[in-house]
């Protein structure tokens, strides 16, 4: 193949699975914190001990207001997003209830949920989407039980980028007395948030994407309906009332069993920090205008289909695709295109199902999956251009 050549760098195109680079902001505190402090929080009175406790009380109240929560304390810490939707699930959850979900969700939602249906503990149906991954709120309400416990709906598809309409669903749910999980990880960070407006009972989400914190982050959100009567997924020490055996049963302690991860809580704080009178709809449209040049661009290569949504460009008050776009090829498989990208010029993008096994049946796209690329809202015009240069140049190999 006769090749373009990026000789420069790496060309870093998998933001959906964690942001990088990230700031040099973030990284300085981790390394101070690491180097000046390194103590554990709520496990001392001395002064490094108080200092890691400053830094998890600065980490819950920037992520409380950046999903304008009712209180910072409605922030339990915890280690990914994965975390998050099994302690949501396994802390709301009893025998005998009923949940309905979609088929947009990422297995860290679903395989706990056929978890506990093959134990015998709960029922669950699937709600299907479109070709471009959106959900029709009714059909969720139209398989709704006297027994239906839990609605748990992805914002934003990590395989095409679709995002829900979450204030609509919500105020459906509040109105039968249901709970509402909401899995935000491909929006927090990108998209506003306000768990109290939709309705939110449970907002899980890794920190370490759109929020830019490091890897092994996660928040989970518990509305005052939900957390007094949460049931701890794990038990342990809390740092409080060690003289007795029974658990913490106040959230977020209940929560947060054993030590944190300081470092990466010292980064949540940090990078939720500079979101603080963020402009969401110029984040928006920075979003925007890199989906519809990417798409724009991948249109005009023959051979390349674009699985999943369209943007139309500003004409919606509100974004409808984060940016995540899948793509498949005629004459190549999905992992063949990633490992040439990645081989031959340098960029790393997601090939296979992505962690989500149900969307591909409605996407058509099943046998293999896609390959996905995915961006923050800043714009490399060198990267985009490279980017469309190399897939065009593939294409024609074969």
């Amino acid at each position: 193949m006769s090749e373009i050549v990026n000789q420069q760098r790496r060309i870093y195109l998998d933001q959906a699975a964690t942001s990088w680079p990230k700031s040099t902001a973030v990284i300085i505190a981790v390394q101070e914190y690491l180097v000046q402090c390194g103590a554990a929080g709520g496990r001392g009175q001395y002064h490094s001990a108080r200092t890691a406790q400053q830094w998890i009380d600065r980490a819950r109240l920037a992520i409380a207001q950046l999903i304008h929560a009712d209180d910072a304390s409605s922030i339990a810490l915890v280690s990914s997003g994965t975390h998050a939707l099994n302690e949501a699930l396994h802390g709301c959850l009893k025998p005998g209830d009923h949940v309905i979900t979609t088929a947009i969700e990422h297995n860290s939602l679903l395989r706990p949920l056929n978890r506990l249906r093959a134990a015998g503990m709960i029922e669950f149906d699937v709600v299907g989407c479109d070709p471009n991954g959106w959900i029709d709120p009714d059909d969720i309400f139209r398989l709704w039980r006297n027994n239906t416990r839990l609605v748990a709906v992805n914002h934003a598809s990590n395989v095409t980028g679709a995002v829900q309409r979450i204030d609509a669903i919500g105020q459906q749910v509040r109105a039968r007395d249901g709970l509402f999980l909401v899995d935000a990880a491909q929006t927090l960070g990108y998209l506003p948030i306000d768990v109290q407006a939709s309705h939110v009972d449970y907002l899980a989400a890794p920190v370490h994407k759109g929020v830019g914190a490091i890897l092994g982050t996660g928040i989970l959100y518990g509305s005052s309906r939900c957390r007094n009567a949460h049931r701890p997924l794990m038990a342990g020490g809390t740092g409080t009332a060690s003289e007795t055996l029974e658990p913490e049963l106040v959230w977020p302690s209940k929560v947060e069993v054993g030590n944190l991860n300081l470092p990466g809580i010292v980064s949540i704080a940090v990078a939720a920090e500079r979101f603080r009178g963020m402009d969401w709809k110029e984040r928006r449209e920075k979003i925007e205008s890199q989906l519809l040049r990417y798409q724009n661009g991948l249109s005009q290569i023959e051979g390349l289909k674009i699985i999943g949504p369209r943007v139309k460009g500003s004409v919606e008050e509100e974004l409808r695709q984060v940016g995540v776009i899948s793509l498949v090829a005629e004459k190549i498989a999905a992992t063949e295109l990633a490992a040439i990208l990645d081989s031959h010029f340098g960029i790393e993008v997601r090939s296979g199902f992505h962690c989500a096994a149900a969307i591909h049946h409605y996407l058509g796209t099943e046998t293999e999956g896609t390959v996905r690329i995915s961006f923050g809202p800043e714009r490399d015009i060198e990267a985009e251009q490279f980017f469309l240069e190399a897939i065009q140049q593939i294409l024609i190999s074969f």
